[in-house]
């Protein structure tokens, strides 16, 4: 797939090019290679189980790439018969929380509130929930301290 350009479906592909979502064959497949590659995967895998479809498989090593999702279960003895990684069930605004966390050392909830899109508020509800589950630790003198930010510690 990867050095050969032809396409499996030549109507789909006629379609896909006139309304411009594609701009010439293979060009998705070898910008996933790359990307890939970027972010130190292993290269996409793919096979022809049978002659009417193509199986593609992305390894990803997100254990390895960010950090708060093996720590916690690795050394927190309270987690007990858990197969799940602790982030699982998280919502789109926990998981921001725990990557600016992750990336900046540090999370506030205006700058969570900023990057996410949402009213402060929102974003405080998220990083208190995130404290309730052990995932961070809040720091200040009081709930209305401007100061006041929570890290992984």
């Amino acid at each position: 797939m990867r050095t050969t350009r032809y396409a499996r479906n030549p109507k789909i592909c006629h379609v896909l090019t006139a309304f411009e979502l594609v701009r010439e064959l293979n060009e998705g497949v070898h910008r996933m290679y790359e990307e890939m590659a970027e972010l130190g995967l292993s290269d996409p895998e793919y096979s022809e189980p049978n002659n009417f479809m193509v199986k593609l498989v992305l390894r990803n090593n997100i254990r390895q790439r960010v950090p708060y999702l093996s720590e916690r279960h690795d050394t927190d003895p309270s987690i007990v018969n858990q197969t799940e990684i602790p982030a699982t069930g998280l919502t789109g605004i926990e998981r921001e929380a725990l990557t600016i966390a992750t990336v900046e050392g540090k999370v506030t909830p205006k700058r969570l509130a900023e990057k996410a899109g949402v009213h402060s508020r929102t974003a405080s509800r998220a990083l208190e929930q995130l404290v309730q589950q052990g995932l961070l630790h809040w720091h200040g003198s009081g709930p209305r301290d401007p100061k006041q930010y929570y890290n992984q510690e």
